[in-house]
């Protein structure tokens, strides 16, 4: 008689533990080729390479200057844009005091309104000084005070719009000129001593002081800057014109229409700026936060290259020094925005993947600037192969390929 074999019985401890092995390594696998994936939209970006710079500014400027040594009036307040040959003030070499000098100064400025006045009433135009001008300004600001009620101020100002077309008491302006005239005479004639008239040779904005380095740092003097130049603008001090021999300084036109600012930078921060380039300064005060500068000449010695740039417009808000310490934007890129990590590159070619109604597509990118985290390719609506505003753009991603049906995101 045969024995009767005892069959192996495996443990359920262990059978239940064989069970998670297998279901562990399942999960594992399927988890490690899954096709997994994150996105980001894709939005317009901007990007600006900006270097540290110092700069110098450069005024085209009038010196406003006398043979005569005392007290200089000016007919115009600072900022006042004058005309050429204008009687933009007058030397007393006697003594003046405050009250006089104020005196003659409101009666100028009163003079050379009107005469401005006579000379363009038959005549058309913006001209900012026109008698068309100063009236549309007084009567919009009747409108404003009446629309405010301030009517007392209302009143004011048509009295004065009525005063233009009449003069003063009903007087003609020409009569009304005489009279201010002769005002301005009595107050001279009780200054003694000499008075010297001075007349502006150029046009441009007035103003009464001086920062002592017209005559250092000019046109004239920066043409075909350097490095060494730069270097010794940067460390020049300004002159005290009171000490020095020659004719007395009171003042200054600055032509504000156009400026040039030298900038000094090293070889590597001015790669690629050549003479005609449009870069930018950086400015908190202006719309846009920047003010655009053309290249007018690229001036490198060794390491360093000195720029000369011109600037036509915001010259009021350029720094007040003539020298500063500011950001230059030699490069800006505008395009989209997209995360760095999403750029491939095969050989030459810079791609990313998207995902196009849960299928992944790829698309074609030109990168304009790289930055931080981000670049800025090229913006193409017209070509479907390339990346557009608003896709889809895969950033971290594994077990993918073009052409795989995904879930979509959204």
């Amino acid at each position: 008689m045969a024995k009767s074999r005892k069959k192996f019985a495996i443990p359920t401890v262990y059978k239940v533990g064989l069970i998670l092995i297998v279901a562990a390594v399942a999960i594992g696998m399927y988890v490690y080729f899954h096709p997994s994936f994150s996105t980001q939209v894709v939005y317009h970006g901007e990007e600006e390479v900006v270097v540290e710079a110092k700069g110098i500014m450069v005024w085209d400027e009038e010196l406003l200057t006398s043979s005569t040594k005392g007290m200089a009036v000016m007919n115009y307040s600072d900022g006042t844009r004058v005309t050429a040959r204008t009687h933009v003030a007058s030397v007393y070499s006697g003594e003046i005091d405050e009250a006089k000098s104020q005196s003659i100064k409101t009666l100028s400025e009163k003079i050379n309104t009107l005469e401005t006045s006579i000379k363009n009433r038959n005549q058309d135009g913006n001209n900012q000084e026109s008698s068309n001008a100063v009236l549309l300004k007084k009567m919009r600001k009747v409108a404003y005070h009446s629309q405010n009620g301030d009517f007392s101020a209302a009143i004011k100002e048509s009295n004065e719009i009525e005063g233009m077309a009449l003069g003063e008491n009903g007087n003609t302006p020409e009569k009304e000129l005489e009279k201010l005239k002769n005002q301005r005479d009595d107050v001279e004639r009780t200054i003694t001593g000499q008075k010297d008239a001075f007349y502006s040779a150029t046009s441009g904005v007035i103003y009464s002081k001086v920062d002592g380095f017209e005559t250092i740092i000019n046109k004239e003097t920066v043409s075909g800057a350097d490095n060494k130049l730069f270097d010794s603008l940067w460390s020049s001090k300004p002159v005290d014109y009171s000490k020095t021999e020659g004719n007395y300084v009171f003042g200054k036109i600055v032509n504000n229409y156009e400026a040039m600012v030298l900038v000094k930078l090293s070889k590597k921060e001015a790669s690629g700026i050549e003479e005609g380039d449009r870069i930018y300064i950086k400015s908190p005060d202006v719309a846009g936060g920047k003010i655009a500068c053309t290249v007018k000449q690229v001036n490198q010695d060794g390491r360093e290259v000195v720029l000369t740039l011109t600037v036509s417009k915001n010259l009021d808000t350029l720094f007040a020094e003539r020298k500063a310490e500011f950001e230059l934007i030699k490069e800006s890129y505008a395009g989209l925005r997209i995360p760095k990590e999403a750029i491939l590159e095969n050989g030459d070619e810079k791609y990313v993947w998207i995902v196009k109604d849960s299928v992944v597509r790829k698309r074609a990118v030109e990168v304009l600037c790289e930055k931080n985290e981000f670049v800025i390719v090229k913006e193409d609506n017209q070509n479907a192969g390339n990346v557009l505003l608003y896709d889809l753009v895969i950033t971290k991603s594994k077990n993918l390929s073009e052409g795989m049906i995904v879930a979509d995101p959204r």
